[in-house]
């Protein structure tokens, strides 16, 4: 449970660290130009026009949501915050789309994890828990890892985020196929 806790926590400052760079960054910043041209280049990857279409329209939304949120009841803000939401809330979104794909393969590698125990139940194996405790360790971070690219402003790019499913697919079969027979 710590390990998880303290894995939350250092995407919490992923998170924090990124938001602090974006926004303390001028209006003209490069870092700006660079985020709006990240937004286009992931929704080119999409292969539906509609879906893509939807995707802009939502994130234009959450854009103009932060936008007045930053100017407050001032009605201006020295904040550049429209390209930073635009593709936070684009990467947001296909990272909800493939979470049904991280979902399949955390339990197809749970699977396999429980049936090389069940293996090893039946040969003269043994059960490491040092590698149960490795398993456990590489699951909460491909979860962070995929938090991260999916809130992040900045972060890897969203092709990783199969990377991140197949790593806690992995690790998760180190974690169940190591387990002690009986627990």
């Amino acid at each position: 449970m710590r390990m998880l806790l303290a894995t939350l926590l250092l995407v919490l400052l992923a998170l924090l660290a990124s938001a602090v760079y974006i926004v303390a960054a001028p209006a003209d910043a490069p870092v700006h130009a660079r985020l709006e041209r990240d937004a286009q280049e992931i929704l080119e990857l999409l292969p539906d026009p509609s879906t893509r279409v939807s995707i802009r329209a939502r994130a234009e939304e959450a854009a103009g949501a932060a936008d007045r949120l930053a100017a407050g009841s001032g009605g201006k803000s020295r904040f550049n915050l429209r390209p930073a939401a635009t593709v936070a809330a684009v990467r947001l979104a296909v990272a909800l789309g493939a979470v049904p794909i991280y979902i399949a393969l955390l339990t197809l590698g749970t699977i396999a994890g429980l049936l090389r125990r069940d293996w090893l139940r039946d040969t003269f194996g043994f059960a490491s828990l040092t590698f149960s405790y490795a398993g456990k360790a590489v699951v909460s971070l491909s979860l962070a890892a995929y938090i991260v690219t999916g809130l992040s402003p900045m972060g890897p790019p969203v092709w990783s985020l199969y990377l991140f499913g197949l790593a806690g697919s992995l690790g998760s079969c180190l974690y169940f196929g190591n387990l002690p027979p009986r627990i």
